[in-house]
């Protein structure tokens, strides 16, 4: 029976003779490959033939068609076309053995440069066996003139990291992101023990991946656990034989028989927490496998034993990039903030190092890095800096990213654990890399921890993370009778469940969001803190939002742990730092220079500011109401300015808006057909505020009469408009008339003593002001106001002092700024510490220009408003001092 010669046959015969010439020759092309991607049925992303230059340059990718098909159909050449620029080269060949098309890109457009067509005779499938000196004579000429034309330079080779580091194999697959994503979907109704896994799982990282699909989000990390495998595997093979077994993964290769491979290959070579099966890997949709299976043919035709380690490490750091990119959540570590939090931190490169939250890996990997430039030798390096996460998902990229070449061999202490579980001395378990057996390692006290703390809000603290009480438990055994509050978020307990984990005086830098500065349960959280650590130094950003993708603002908080836990003394102090640099110009030198000026609390470079506070001068301003984020100005001036400072709640009662809970209601519109003595003006908004001046344009239904008396004075207007409410319910169904009764008013009766003078917002942004009121109104609720209560008083005096430098600084200084430039504010704070300056103490003069410079900015238009994040400074007045 005759051999039937078909594309996949034809093209591992070319792929031997290419091999054979180039071992004969010292020439361009040293060899080819591809014999391993030609699966059967699949659409393959990587051509029949790859040509390689020496053991780390790819030059080119051929495709191959029988006769049948013409050199010049459309589908025949974009398919070449699309594989050369997923590679990212500047040529292809089209070979359908007839005739044999080189085309190059020219200024982005892929042209043919050279054609060869003595093959034209070659035109059936049955021809190609019988002409076979043919088109390997034909082969051997392509071959010579396409090594003149590499070796003119006029076609690119590009480096395999290059080409592997764009993660354009990982595209390819990922292109099965949505299919995949109904699979596990469907998988889940089928098996419910899955779908429940992956519901807890999904309620404990959807935080940070706020309006992300879950299926969406498990495919695309299933596919990319697969392909770092995959990739890791063959990197593996140029250290580690054993791992070869990888190549047997093809066509034929189940899904559950490609996890015992990978299982193989841990029992010879470790690398658990890479190649640890995960939970619906197994549920992969055929077609994400067959495509996986097209890559693992790829990455067996690199031969990447043949690789030298300076590119394989950078394969490796650039798949762990890539592949954190693509699953980061909102607050995975920037690798730049990474490195400074570690040059901070780290204060000796021979210690022990531990991130227990270590997510993707990217702090774990610049504390390598740090201990590498510093002349720590790999191995020891690699062996110091120890990593763990509660899930498994992202470990597997950890540890991706704390793989050197150099090291394989060695034991990579990364694990899966709770953060709040663990304790000195604990027994680890890993697996020995020279032979199978289980090794356990005691878990040591560290010198030196860090992390980027998880942003979990307190509603969902206790049920996300139980083992949180653990770390009240040792605040109240140190404290009797003291517990961390119960509306504090989770980061707030790790510094305590960490604390056991420090050596004597050991170091704890920590990357949090910041607001234990401002809210009420940071003020208990910063006294516990003090007890245990020494509070040496608070970092945060003037040039923008270091988590771009996330609103929140963050700090550095660099800690040092107490011998004994005590009370801090007075002259204990806290370096309260402002990076004055953006984050992406940190790099090098510079990044080197800021942390070193940090460090050693040096503003002279000019790239930070540093305000150093006692304990004692910390207290006595917190006594005045003012919150830590204030710390980060200079605050001298305020010791000597304290006793010529009145709180301003002895001249104005200060509240939030009237708030009755049913605006359609108590906000009528024009044309209500209500009687005018019910009817109030109302200022609703602070959008409705563009100058000092306010008009309230709004209106507002006060009536404290009853039906009855509304009846007998015939106040129709009134009556027709209450009782258009009267049947009517509340979102939650309840009638309006329950939900809005208040003892000694008409349910329907909003109070009109509540009059402002002055309004402010409740959450400003880049403006920070007070206005007057026009004529004195009703404000809503959103807005705070300042009524006067001695109406003796001089209201444009008072006015212009609120709005002065240091009314404007108090304002901003009882706050913390938020993610989106708004700063946190309320009535209380304002009422209970905002301070001015004693109008008393001012001579008639004084008084009178304040007032004249006062009302000459009444009518001057106030910023818009800008979503814009601003570090704290207390420099947005627009009143002299």
């Amino acid at each position: 029976m005759p051999i039937r010669t078909n594309e996949r046959s034809w093209a591992i015969d070319v792929i031997t003779h290419i091999n054979g010439i180039a071992a004969n020759s010292q020439r361009a092309i040293q060899r080819a490959g591809g014999e391993q991607t030609l699966t059967a049925g699949a659409k393959r992303f990587h051509p029949d033939v790859l040509l390689f230059g020496d053991g780390s340059t790819l030059l080119q990718g051929w495709e191959l068609k029988m006769p049948d098909t013409p050199i010049t159909n459309a589908e025949f050449i974009a398919n070449a076309e699309a594989k050369a620029r997923g590679l990212g080269l500047n040529s292809f060949l089209l070979w359908n053995v007839s005739t044999a098309v080189l085309y190059v890109e020219e200024n982005g457009e892929f042209l043919p440069r050279r054609q060869w067509a003595q093959l034209a005779h070659i035109t059936r499938r049955a021809d190609v066996e019988t002409h076979r000196a043919d088109w390997i004579a034909a082969l051997e000429t392509i071959v010579r003139e396409l090594n003149e034309f590499f070796e003119r330079g006029e076609l690119r080779a590009r480096p395999l990291a290059d080409a592997l580091s764009d993660s354009s194999f990982a595209d390819f697959v990922l292109q099965n992101t949505g299919a995949l994503a109904g699979h596990l979907q469907a998988h889940a109704r089928r098996n419910a023990d899955f779908g429940a896994e992956m519901t807890l799982w999904w309620r404990t990282v959807k935080s940070e991946h706020a309006g992300e699909n879950q299926w969406e989000f498990l495919a695309r990390t299933l596919l990319l656990g697969w392909i770092n495998k995959l990739l890791f595997a063959h990197v593996l093979k140029a250290t580690r034989r054993d791992a070869a077994i990888v190549e047997r993964i093809n066509d034929a290769t189940t899904l559950p028989e490609a996890t015992a491979i990978f299982a193989e290959i841990t029992s010879r070579c470790d690398f658990w927490s890479i190649f640890a099966p995960r939970s619906g890997e197994t549920a992969v949709s055929p077609q994400a496998w067959s495509q996986l299976v097209g890559i693992n043919g790829f990455l067996t035709a690199l031969q990447f034993e043949k690789i030298g380690q300076p590119t394989l490490q950078i394969v490796l750091q650039s798949t762990a990039n890539a592949a954190r990119r693509k699953i980061a959540g909102q607050y995975a570590t920037p690798p730049t903030l990474a490195n400074l939090l570690i040059r901070l931190v780290m204060e000796n490169s021979e210690d022990f190092f531990f991130d227990p939250f270590c997510g993707t890996g990217t702090i774990a990997r610049a504390a390598l890095d740090l201990k590498k430039q510093n002349g720590r030798p790999v191995a020891d390096a690699a062996r110091e800096v120890w990593a763990s996460d509660k899930f498994s998902y992202p470990l597997q990229i950890a540890a991706l990213a704390l793989s050197e070449p150099l090291n394989r061999g060695r034991l990579l202490p990364i694990f899966q654990a709770d953060a709040f579980a663990l304790q000195p001395q604990q027994k680890i378990d890993f697996q020995n890399p020279d032979n199978s057996e289980r090794i356990t390692e005691s878990l040591p006290v560290f010198p030196c921890i860090a992390a980027n703390l998880p942003f979990v809000p307190f509603e969902e603290r206790e049920a996300l993370n139980p083992l949180s009480a653990d770390a009240s438990a040792l605040v109240a055994s140190a404290f009797s009778g003291a517990e961390l509050p119960a509306r504090a978020d989770l980061y707030a307990f790790i510094p305590f469940a960490l604390w056991p984990m420090l050596a004597e005086n050991g170091n704890l830098g920590i990357i949090i969001s910041n607001s234990w500065l401002g809210t009420d349960w940071g003020a208990a959280f910063r006294k516990l803190l003090g007890y245990f650590y020494f509070v040496e130094t608070v970092v945060t950003s003037g040039k923008g939002r270091w988590f771009d993708n996330a609103q929140v603002v963050t700090n550095l908080l660099l800690l040092r742990k107490r011998t004994q836990i005590s009370a801090p003394q007075n002259e204990e102090t806290t370096s309260f730092v402002t990076v004055q640099r953006a984050l992406e110009d940190l790099q090098g030198e510079v990044l080197n220079e800021t942390a070193s000026a940090i460090r050693l609390r040096d503003s002279s470079a000019g790239d930070i500011a540093v305000q150093t506070v006692t304990c004692a001068q910390a207290r006595q301003w917190g006594n005045l109401g003012l919150q830590p984020s204030a710390f980060f100005s200079d605050l001298g001036w305020l010791e000597q300015a304290q006793d010529k400072l009145v709180p301003a709640s002895q001249i104005f009662e200060i509240n939030r808006g009237e708030r009755r809970g049913w605006d359609a209601l108590f906000y009528p519109p024009q044309d209500s057909g209500i009687e005018a003595e019910y009817i109030r003006p109302v200022l609703k908004s602070s959008r409705e505020i563009h100058n000092l001046i306010a008009d309230a344009h709004g209106l507002a239904f006060c009536c404290a009469r009853s039906i009855t008396e509304l009846e007998s004075l015939g106040h129709e207007g009134a009556l027709r408009w209450i009782r258009r409410f009267e049947f009517a319910v509340n979102g939650n169904g309840k009638p309006l008339p329950q939900v809005l009764q208040r003892t000694g008013m008409q349910w329907y009766q909003m109070p009109d003593a509540a009059l402002a003078d002055l309004v402010t917002t409740l959450n400003p942004e880049r403006r920070i002001f007070i206005a007057k009121m026009r004529a004195r109104s009703f404000v809503n609720q959103r807005l705070i106001r300042f009524s006067l209560r001695d109406v003796a008083l001089d209201l444009d005096l008072q006015h212009a002092l609120l709005n002065s430098c240091i009314g404007v600084f108090f304002i901003e200084a009882l706050g913390f700024g938020r993610g989106l430039g708004a700063l946190d504010l309320s009535a209380t704070k304002l009422s209970r510490h905002l301070h001015i300056l004693k109008s008393d103490l001012l001579s008639q003069q004084q008084a009178k220009k304040s007032k004249l410079y006062s009302r000459r900015l009444w009518n001057v238009r106030l910023p818009a408003r800008r979503r814009k994040w601003q570090a704290p400074t207390g420099k947005r007045s627009i009143m002299p001092c």
